[in-house]
This record gives structure tokens, C-alpha cells and sequence, in this order.
């Protein structure tokens, strides 16, 4: 598991289940269930792995708690796609039994699952408490990955919170818990991490060098997410170049995918058919999105970057009937940024996405007033491909009101931070509407 060969721990697992089962030892059966389940994983669908805990835990009954902790940690872990609220009952559960068990692994394994399923726009302080506790559990122990992910986490939530000082601090530690020489799963964390900040920054071609070495990591150890992570970066570059045709070759075939970001795939995707010409599948994917009032996004890991990305294909779209619903949404995380971890791709404040909303509502004061909130929101981040993409809305607002004076300076700004990006098609819009 340390060294990152995925399949051949399952089958040295499947193959001490079958013995121990055949054996009639169910504590032992109960260990190698265990080996089943990397919860580093990702919590993608397992059905074997499920059945091999379940048998596991009816064969241990009330006995051994620490064992107990660890199988319905995993079930928990497997469970919280489908079922969330069970899910999460489940890990309460598991930690509650680790505790009494005082054994060092369960309780790991317990906080990290626990801080996995409760993942959201809803739950940060409580991820950072259980975070600050892995941290402290996990250096002498051989789950320091879990303790790892769980950082990265939460340096993915003080990134939303907008507080970059956090995001610095949770990075120190991470290196103080890795050190020189990370295992190869914690590498690969670290390398999806790093390059996400790095797209966020705008050093594109440092985000370009880390996803490619990111994506060979990843294969190597026969992580799930390998892939999907490489195509969310990849993407991201697409976007900032302008380049249209690759974002949907990477994303248009994952449209019918039932997991993952499903609703950020499905808006980045519409967002892109319509810059090319396709108003009417755009269209189509938008009222797909927005199912009852926007409710139907969960509100999960990925939740305020699906919506900020809904909200910006809502504004493309000038549908002011359905921008109601969507301000509804977003008003009381106003103050946040559309933030997707691990891979970090960074949406930009919700204060833009709602500056763009106002506008379409004819809110042309409280439209000037947001752009303003989200220009510094992005600048405190160091986001300033997002700073000189909302510069740019915002100097069109300007234009369209007639502030030329005004909307000359703030289309400058765009167009210098465009160019020492080297993000000539956005220099290109913000220099074809300077006023003369």
C-alpha cells in the first residue's frame, strides 16, 4: 500500500480472505477485508470491496471494536456518494468505536472518513478540527497519507473562505508531515495540488510541466483519479488560452458520467458550446442544471464551484428569470470563492459570479459594487488570470454606462495583466473595447 501498487495489494487481500475464511478466523478475515478499501482512495464505487467488509464485520459480530471501527469506516467511505446521511451516521459511528478502542490506525482512518464525507460548503470549521487532529495522530503512523489529503483539504477550504494565509499555513505543514521524501501516493496529491495553485496564480507553463508529471504518478500507482484530475487541468489551461476545441474534446465525452463533478463538467461544457456558436445544446445542458431551482446540485465537496460556474453560464446566457434562483443560492456564500479540491481549479469569487447576475437583473449600481468586492477577492488569492477576466467584465459595464473615463483605467489593468500572462485572446477583448 506504501508503495502505491494498488492492484497487487488487492489481490494479496482477496487471496488472505479467501484462507481466512476457509479457516473460520474472522479477525483475521476482518484484516484483510481491511486491505480492500484504500480510504486515500477517493471513495470511488467498489462493489467487491463492500461485500468483502460486510461479510467481514457480520463475521466479528460485537467483538474486537477496533476492528469494528475500521471495516464500517470503509463502509461509511463507500457509501458516501450514494447515501450520504447513512454514510455519515456510519462514520460517527466508526469514530465513537475508535475512541473506545484508543488504537492509534482506526481512529486515523475514522477522522479521515468522517472528514471525507462531510466535505461542503457546510461544514468547514468542523473539517479543520478533524484535520488538526489527523495532523496530530498521524506522523508516527504508516496512514500519514490520510492526514496528508485531509490538509490539502482544508488548504482547498481556506482557499474558498478567501483566507490565503490559512492555505500557507496548511502547506508548511504539509511539508513538516512528509519531509524530503513523500510515498508515492502523498507525491501524487501533492503534485495535483501544487499544479492547481499554480493554474490559479497563472504560471501556466509551471501548471503545464506539474500536470503531466502528476498524470505519470498517477498512472504509475493506479490511482482512480489520475485521469479525471489530469483532464481538470488540462482543461483549465484549454480555457485560459482561449482554446475551445480541446476543453470539449477532453470534457464533452464525460458529459453522462454519474460521479465526480458532474455539474462543473456539465456548465464548463455549456459554457464552451455556446462561446462556439452552439446556443441551443447550451441551452439545453443549462436547464439540465438548473432541475428544481438549482437544487438538485448536491451540496458536497464540489458544490460552490459547481454553482459559480452555473451561475457564469446563466450570465452567458442572459437568462434573467432563472438568475433569481441562482442569487438565491449564492447570497450566503457571497463572500466565498468557487474552489474544486484537489485539483483546485479555481472559479473566481461568488461576488462576480453574482456581479454578472445583477447585470443580466438590470442591477447596474450593485453590478459595479460586486465587480469591485471581486477584484480584490481575486487579487488576495494572487488569482490574476481571474482578476483580469473580471477587470475585463467589469470595463464593459463601464463602457455600457457610459463611465468611459473609469472603464478606460479598469480595461488597462486588464489588458496589462492579460499580457504579462500571455493571455493574448483576453488582451485582444479588453484592447477591442478600450475607449478611444
Amino acid at each position: 500500500a506504501v508503495a502505491g501498487e494498488r492492484a497487487r495489494r488487492r489481490e494479496v487481500c482477496r487471496q488472505a480472505v479467501a484462507m481466512a475464511r476457509e479457516q473460520g478466523r474472522a479477525e483475521d478475515q476482518a484484516r484483510a477485508a481491511v486491505g480492500f478499501c484504500d480510504v486515500a482512495g477517493w471513495a470511488v464505487r467498489d462493489d467487491e470491496a463492500k461485500e468483502e467488509l460486510e461479510s467481514a464485520l457480520v463475521a466479528i459480530g460485537e467483538g474486537d471494536l477496533r476492528l469494528r471501527a475500521r471495516l464500517t469506516s470503509r463502509l461509511a467511505f463507500l457509501d458516501s456518494r450514494a447515501a450520504k446521511g447513512e454514510a455519515e451516521e456510519r462514520a460517527r459511528n466508526a469514530l465513537a468505536w475508535a475512541r473506545e478502542a484508543k488504537d492509534r490506525d482506526a481512529l486515523i482512518e475514522a477522522l479521515y472518513t468522517l472528514h471525507f464525507i462531510i466535505a461542503g460548503p457546510d461544514a468547514l470549521p468542523e473539517r479543520r478540527e478533524l484535520a488538526a487532529e489527523l495532523r496530530t495522530l498521524a506522523a508516527p503512523s504508516s496512514h500519514r497519507e490520510l492526514a496528508l489529503i485531509a490538509l490539502v483539504d482544508v488548504a482547498c477550504d481556506a482557499l474558498e473562505l478567501g483566507v490565503p494565509a490559512d492555505t500557507a499555513r496548511h502547506r508548511v505543514e504539509i511539508e513538516e508531515l512528509v519531509g524530503e521524501l513523500p510515498a508515492p501516493g502523498e507525491a501524487w496529491h501533492l503534485q495535483v495540488f501544487e499544479t492547481g495553485l499554480a493554474l490559479m496564480e497563472g504560471r501556466f507553463e509551471e501548471a503545464s510541466e506539474r500536470a503531466e508529471r502528476a498524470l505519470a504518478l498517477g498512472t504509475r500507482i493506479g490511482h482512480p483519479y489520475a485521469v479525471g484530475c489530469n483532464n481538470a487541468h488540462v482543461v483549465e489551461l484549454a480555457y485560459w488560452a482561449g482554446d475551445d476545441a480541446e476543453l470539449l474534446a477532453r470534457f464533452e465525452p464525460v458529459l453522462g458520467l454519474r460521479s465526480g463533478p458532474v455539474d462543473w463538467v456539465k456548465g464548463t461544457v455549456a459554457r464552451a458550446l455556446l462561446r462556439s456558436g452552439d446556443e441551443a445544446r447550451a441551452r439545453e445542458l443549462f436547464a439540465e442544471l438548473a432541475s428544481d431551482e438549482f437544487r438538485a446540485i448536491p451540496r458536497n465537496i464540489r458544490w460552490t464551484r459547481s454553482i459559480v460556474e452555473v451561475a457564469h453560464l446563466c450570465a452567458d446566457l442572459g437568462d434573467a428569470d432563472r438568475a433569481e434562483a441562482l442569487v438565491a443560492r449564492l447570497e450566503p456564500v457571497a463572500e466565498r470563492h468557487g474552489v474544486l479540491p484537489v485539483p483546485v481549479c479555481y472559479g473566481g469569487p461568488v461576488s462576480w459570479a453574482l456581479a454578472r447576475l445583477a447585470q443580466v437583473r438590470g442591477r447596474l449600481d450593485e453590478a459595479e459594487q460586486l465587480y469591485a468586492d471581486a477584484e480584490e477577492g481575486a487579487r488576495s488569492l494572487g488569482a490574476r488570470p481571474t482578476e483580469a477576466a473580471i477587470l475585463l467584465d467589469h470595463g464593459q459595464l463601464l463602457v455600457h454606462r457610459r463611465s468611459l473615463a473609469e472603464a478606460r483605467t479598469v480595461l488597462a489593468r486588464s489588458s496589462e495583466l492579460a499580457e504579462e500572462l500571455s493571455l493574448g485572446h483576453l488582451r485582444a477583448r479588453a484592447d477591442s473595447i478600450l475607449p478611444a
